[in-house]
This record gives C-alpha cells, sequence and structure tokens, in this order.
C-alpha cells in the first residue's frame, strides 16, 4: 500500500514547500509547580510554581509545527494591543522560516490559554479571549495579505479555533482565493455546521467533531467511513482526515478505499495542540 521511497522523496522536499497559514492566533502559557498542601482557605490545592513556558498556540502551533519540521510558512493573523499580544510578536520573530503579516486591533483580547501543570497533570486552565467575530474591514485586509502570500504559496492551511478569525467571509474568501491560484486548502474546523468549508480540498476534523457535525456515531473504522463521506458528499469536500485520539488517524478519500492508520498509546497527560501538529504534517 505503501511506497517507502516516494514518501521518503516528498519528506526530503519538505523544506521547500511554502505553507500559508491563516486562522485564530493565540499564546499558550504553562505553569508548572509542585503541590505540597492544600489550602487553609478552601479545599483547594496551592501550587508551588517552579517553571513557566510560553509560546504559540492555534493557528501559531500550526507554524511552529511547520518549522520544527524544516518547513516554510507564512502565518496572517491578528492580535490585539496587549501583553499577549507583545508576547505573540515576540514569539513570531523567533521562529525560524516565519514570515508574518500581522494586524493589530486595539479593541480586541489576544486569546491566552494559561494551564497550570503538576505532577506531570494539568490541574487548572485559565482562558482570556475575544470570540467575537472580526470587523469586515479586518477581513478584507486579510485577504488582501493572503491573496499576495498565496502567489508563492503550495498549501492553505485554515485553522479555525472559534475565536472569530474564520468568519463565513473569510473562509469563503480564502477558498476563492486559492482555487483561483490552484493550491490545495487543508481546514481544521471548529463548528459544528461545515457548510462554510464546502468546495476545500481536505477536511480535518477530530472524531468528536465530526459526530457532533453529522449526529453520527464515530468510535469503528467502519462508523468513521460513513460519518466522512456523509459530510464529503453534502458539502462537496475532496478528501477527510479524521484524529481519533488513542485510535489514530482515519484517510477517507473521495475515491478508493479509506486508510485507517493506529497508533501506539503512551501515557499522555496533555493532548492540546495535537490535532495541529497533525494539519502541519498533514
Amino acid at each position: 500500500m505503501y511506497d517507502s521511497p516516494t514518501l521518503i522523496g516528498l519528506l526530503d522536499q519538505f523544506p521547500r514547500g511554502q505553507i500559508v497559514c491563516l486562522g485564530d492566533l493565540m499564546v499558550d502559557r504553562y505553569i508548572y509547580g509542585a503541590i505540597e498542601r492544600i489550602s487553609p482557605e478552601a479545599p483547594i490545592p496551592i501550587i508551588q510554581i517552579e517553571r513557566e513556558e510560553t509560546m504559540l498556540g492555534g493557528v501559531g502551533n500550526v507554524v511552529r509545527n511547520v518549522s520544527a519540521a524544516g518547513g516554510q510558512a507564512r502565518l496572517l493573523a491578528i492580535h490585539g494591543e496587549d501583553d499577549a499580544g507583545d508576547y505573540v510578536k515576540g514569539l513570531v520573530a523567533k521562529t525560524k522560516n516565519v514570515g508574518a503579516q500581522l494586524l493589530t486591533e486595539p479593541a480586541r483580547t489576544t486569546t491566552l490559554k494559561t494551564r497550570y501543570i503538576a505532577a506531570g497533570q494539568q490541574i487548572l486552565r485559565t482562558d482570556l479571549e475575544t470570540k467575537e467575530s472580526i470587523s469586515a474591514a479586518a477581513c478584507e485586509y486579510l485577504l488582501s495579505r493572503l491573496e499576495i502570500a498565496l502567489k508563492n504559496g503550495h498549501v492553505l492551511i485554515l485553522s479555525d479555533y472559534g475565536k472569530g478569525v474564520l468568519t463565513d467571509q473569510m473562509i469563503r474568501g480564502a477558498i476563492d482565493q486559492a482555487r483561483a491560484a490552484g493550491i490545495p486548502i487543508i481546514a481544521d474546523p471548529k463548528r459544528r455546521d461545515l457548510a462554510a468549508y464546502s468546495g476545500i480540498d481536505f477536511l480535518k476534523p477530530n472524531r468528536t467533531e465530526l459526530a457532533a457535525a453529522t449526529g453520527m456515531p464515530c468510535e469503528t473504522d467502519q462508523q468513521i467511513a460513513l460519518a466522512a463521506r456523509t459530510v464529503m458528499d453534502h458539502y462537496d469536500i475532496g478528501s477527510m482526515l479524521v484524529s481519533r485520539s488513542e485510535q489514530g488517524l482515519s484517510f477517507v478519500p473521495r475515491e478508493g478505499n479509506p486508510i485507517h492508520l493506529s497508533t501506539q498509546v503512551p501515557e499522555v497527560f496533555d493532548v492540546s495542540g495535537a490535532g495541529d501538529t497533525v494539519v502541519a504534517i498533514f
């Protein structure tokens, strides 16, 4: 089924590709510590903070994965005029082989997810964010920048975290531009209604998202394939890549047999960003 020399050849060419990434940009902050006692003020643990890490999240995590794999990425996104927005600009500037077109919206809050971790487990997560749709002017600006980026691009990734950047207008404009340029489109959706993604080449929901979008069971290989083909037929989508957590991945093409890839299951306490990695490498 798999031609290893061909696959290796494709991997060797990965650094030559220009991957254009558009979507919801955020900051992921991880605070690590130890729990040694319970608070006398309330029945909650006290975390003695030991260290913290800050990194790009959302579409920024897609870009990080492209960069880590040796590829080149072009990032188009929006952030607010706040501390998290400053973090974003600094983190993007430090990421190798990434060019960025970032728009600052002063009234917008940059999404900041803070995770508190102790003994290898996530204890608490706090979110600071805005979910309102971006303005029509911001949409037009990003689409104008996207048109330029696609001239040198080889693939477009739409990373939808439901934070307001990928509105119906933005998605339709991006799809139309990519199709006009002859560039394949991969989308990672976070919405129940998938109609906005009609006409794209590859859609990558996870198992839970596919079940929510179709109302169909999505546990077995056969159920995944049936639900995926239902979406493909209804919304004119080229192929589906379904991430299935500990069950691995399923690739369902429009023609031919589905491919189901199992995985070895390690003990993992935090799976945040796994879908971004799948999209970036796919």
